[in-house]
């Protein structure tokens, strides 16, 4: 079924680019298989699902150009990898109790290992190489009682990583 979206009110000033048409297009379960622009079959995102429910293909067009995210899933549905426009895939591995565990890239080198506690509370996310690791933990009712971060190559200071602004003097 596809239902274009209403026209945007035309204003002065207003680019043509900001008042394109967008057509949405459903399945009989409700999921979304497109959000185009323009037309049918315009510029926008695709979706492809399995008999479950699950994402299997994310497709965006953009100036003729597809461009694929593909998704894979365990028999549980947790998703086991995601591959990338650029063919770089990460592999994702879950504990016996079915709690998130690794990610790896394609070569299965770990990237974050996720540690739980006894009581299946994240206690720690160790990263590859230089990049910090952060540690959680928790009063005796669950509560968050403390986080830090190590194993950076420098402090970490997240006001010092963005960029000045323009406005500033």
């Amino acid at each position: 079924m596809l239902n274009p979206a209403a026209a945007m009110p035309e204003r002065a000033g207003l680019d043509a680019t900001h008042t394109r048409d967008v057509f949405y297009m459903y399945d009989i379960r409700g999921l979304q298989l497109r959000a185009t622009f323009d037309t049918a079959a315009g510029d926008g995102l695709y979706t492809s699902y399995d008999r479950y429910g699950r994402v299997t293909i994310n497709r965006e067009r953009k100036d003729g150009t597809d461009y694929y995210l593909r998704h894979g899933y365990n028999v549980d549905s947790s998703r086991s990898w995601i591959r990338y426009p650029d063919l770089v895939q990460f592999n994702y591995s879950y504990s016996s109790g079915g709690q998130f565990n690794q990610i790896m890239d394609t070569a299965n080198t770990v990237l974050a290992d996720y540690n739980y506690n006894p009581r299946g509370e994240l206690a720690q996310i160790d990263r590859a190489a230089t990049a910090p690791d952060q540690a959680w933990s928790y009063d005796l009712i669950g509560r968050l009682a403390s986080t830090g971060w190590s194993n950076a190559a420098a402090p970490l200071n997240p006001a010092a990583a963005m960029p000045p602004h323009r406005d500033r003097p």
